[in-house]
């Protein structure tokens, strides 16, 4: 999967192409690109992007957009402070905050994992609309927004609503992150699977040009009757297929989303993951849209509005 990255582009060759410039992560992390997907297909455009680990020009997206949006992802982990502190100052247009989401990593400083409340929640006041995909993130940047900070699941679920699983018997994914947990930990994990009696397909939800975003949710979440993660989106790409999911939290955004969106479980050590892999998992129902599309609609039509 890949967007139209102007910021790709030489400044002097550069065009909009779109009327709204979305600002995106474009790690490779699957996480990053399926809500960027979902964002556009209940906007009905196909938007130009910017990546937000590079610095914007401001003066080319001012004078060339009618709007931006900021979505989907991690996009308030402590490596995007910058763009939010530039936003803040230099972004003349109106915004959407959409699907996004803070990071506190177990065992370190909120300080040094996550973006300053200050920068962020002056973005948030100016912006048109916020959606965030937790509690945490809307009580940690929401304070003082006049319009109420909309809370749902990520905009992932709705890209995945067309996805056919075809589950095979004893076949798991383990959908491993490893810059958040141990090498170690996960080859753990992985044997603990395979003497469970599952068929392990390992995936580090990255896509390549050998192996892009749709071949792995084909290639191995569909196939599989469970998932276990050590990532945030191993169990969004789960839950929003219908797939149980176990998942071992390395920070607070796994266990918010599992606290309010349900659909699997957690576990805090392999002992745990064996009792629950010895418990049966049946499939789950696919889970409801329509607060997730009544914001992309909202969304829309305030787009639609901006001469």
């Amino acid at each position: 999967m890949v967007f139209r990255n102007v910021q790709l582009v030489k400044p002097e060759d550069r065009v909009a192409n779109s009327q709204i410039l979305q600002f995106i992560s474009t790690n490779a992390n699957i996480g990053n690109y399926m809500p960027v997907r979902a964002i556009q297909d209940m906007l009905g455009q196909e938007a130009d992007v910017w990546n937000m680990h590079r610095p914007a020009d401001w003066d080319f997206i001012n004078n060339n957009y009618k709007a931006i949006v900021i979505g989907g992802a991690g996009l308030l982990a402590r490596p995007f402070n910058h763009f939010w502190v530039a936003c803040a100052e230099h972004c003349k247009l109106p915004i959407i905050v959409w699907g996004i989401g803070t990071c506190i990593i177990d065992g370190l400083a909120a300080q040094d994992t996550m973006c300053d409340v200050e920068a962020v929640n002056a973005v948030f006041k100016r912006a048109l609309m916020v959606n965030v995909r937790d509690e945490v993130t809307a009580e940690l940047y929401g304070a003082g927004i006049e319009n109420e900070i909309s809370i749902t699941a990520c905009p992932t679920i709705a890209y995945l609503r067309d996805f056919d699983v075809q589950a095979e018997a004893k076949t798991l994914t383990l959908s491993v992150h490893p810059e958040l947990i141990d090498e170690q930990t996960h080859d753990r994990i992985q044997a603990v699977c395979e003497a469970a009696g599952y068929n392990v397909l390992l995936t580090k939800n990255v896509q390549s040009p050998e192996e892009g975003l749709e071949d792995i949710i084909r290639n191995y979440y569909c196939r599989s009757e469970l998932v276990v993660s050590t990532r945030l989106h191993g169990a969004i790409t789960a839950y929003g297929l219908g797939i149980p999911y176990l998942a071992l939290p390395g920070d607070e955004k796994v266990r918010e989303f599992q606290r309010l969106y349900g659909g699997g479980q957690l576990f805090d050590n392999t002992d745990a993951l064996a009792e629950l892999l010895a418990q049966t998992h049946v499939r789950q129902p696919l889970p409801n849209l329509s607060e997730i599309h009544a914001f992309g609609e909202r969304a829309r039509q305030a787009l639609a509005a901006i001469n």
